[in-house]
């Protein structure tokens, strides 16, 4: 299954007076992160700083997306977890390190203008590839 998704975003930690507010955006092309920005605090990445992303399909919808991030300045992850309705940052940079999440309310995240698409291997395919794999492996065995 590839998957195939944009969005908008903004994170907000509230476990201090004002609240640490980031923002960004992401690009998804087959699993893999092609665009991607956000900020927080004064520090800033891009799709240059993504590591492997990880996209996982649940019931045939778009269940989980989580986005690490790194370069010199620091380091965290973004995750989205939509069949549980969860929300994580992972953040260290600077002084600033905090971990938080949706479910304990330290945290909130809100998705703008967010478009996925999955496409899943037609079935007639599928037999097909199967049913040449099932012969291939007669005839090596010969």
């Amino acid at each position: 299954m590839l998957i195939n998704a944009d969005g908008g975003f903004s994170a907000t930690y509230n476990e201090v007076t004002p609240p640490y507010i980031g923002t960004g955006f992401f690009g998804i092309v087959r699993n893999q992160v092609t665009d991607f920005e956000f900020s927080m605090l004064g520090f800033a990445w891009d799709e240059s700083d993504v590591g492997s992303c990880t996209c996982i399909v649940f019931e045939s919808a778009l269940d989980v997306i989580g986005i690490p991030f790194a370069d010199e300045q620091g380091s965290g992850l973004l995750f989205w977890d939509f069949n549980q309705g969860i929300f994580s940052i992972t953040f260290a940079a600077g002084e600033f390190d905090f971990l938080g999440t949706s479910e304990s309310g330290a945290v909130t995240g809100a998705l703008s203008d967010f478009e996925h698409s999955i496409t899943v291997a037609e079935p007639g395919t599928a037999l097909l590839l199967g049913l040449a794999l099932i012969l291939s492996s007669r005839f090596m065995r010969r």
